[in-house]
Order: structure tokens, then C-alpha cells, then sequence
């Protein structure tokens, strides 16, 4: 009967070794798979992370561009005013003058006049 339980024991022991290296393996398994994703994980934040401060970049600069094209248009309306008020302002007197002078001046001068004022700015 001994011999039996030694064989058994034997057995018993070669099983748990077994099982302790199948045990050991899946657990190393697990943690290379851990650590597969985990590295997986921060080369997609890193590239996320990348393309956020890529976008942040192209939209600061986008964001100047308009604003200086804003500038310009609003530069450029302002000289147009400056340039009709001066306009406005010359025909205003030349109308004063005329009044003074007690001539007139007959429709087709004052057509002249006025095309070649709205003519003048482009």
C-alpha cells in the first residue's frame, strides 16, 4: 500500500508542478498582453495627443490669417468712407458756390461732374 501512495504522491506532486507551470505561463501571458496594450494605448494617446496640438496649431493660424484679412477689409472700408465723405464734402461746397455765384450750372456739367467723382475711386 505504500507503494501505491508513493505513486499517488508522486503523481499528486507532478500534477501540481504542472499546473503551477501552466499557471505561471497564463499569468505571464496575461501581464505581456498588460503590457502590449498598455504600450498600444500610449502610442494612441501620444499620436492623439499629437494631432490635437497639430489641429490647435493650424487653427491659431487660421485664426490670425482671418483676423488680419478682417483688418485689411476693415482698413480698406475705412479709406472708401474717408473718400466718399471727401467726395460728399467737395460737392457740398462746389453746391455752396454756385448758389453764391447766382449762376447755375446747366444738367449736362453736373452729369459730367458726377460720373467723373463716382469714377474717381476705382
Amino acid at each position: 500500500m505504500n507503494e501505491i501512495s508513493f505513486i499517488n504522491a508522486l503523481n499528486e506532486k507532478d500534477l501540481a508542478d504542472q499546473l503551477n507551470q501552466k499557471l505561471l505561463e497564463t499569468e505571464t501571458r496575461i501581464n505581456n498582453a498588460r503590457e502590449r496594450r498598455r504600450a498600444a494605448q500610449t502610442r494612441a494617446n501620444n499620436k492623439n495627443e499629437t494631432r490635437r496640438a497639430n489641429n490647435s496649431k493650424a487653427l491659431n493660424e487660421r485664426d490670425v490669417v482671418r483676423e488680419e484679412q478682417q483688418q485689411l477689409r476693415l482698413e480698406m472700408l475705412q479709406t472708401r468712407m474717408t473718400a466718399v465723405s471727401e467726395r460728399r464734402a467737395e460737392r457740398m461746397k462746389e453746391a455752396e458756390v454756385s448758389e453764391r455765384s447766382g449762376g447755375g450750372v446747366d444738367e449736362d456739367e453736373k452729369y459730367i461732374r458726377a460720373s467723373d467723382s463716382n469714377t474717381s475711386h476705382y
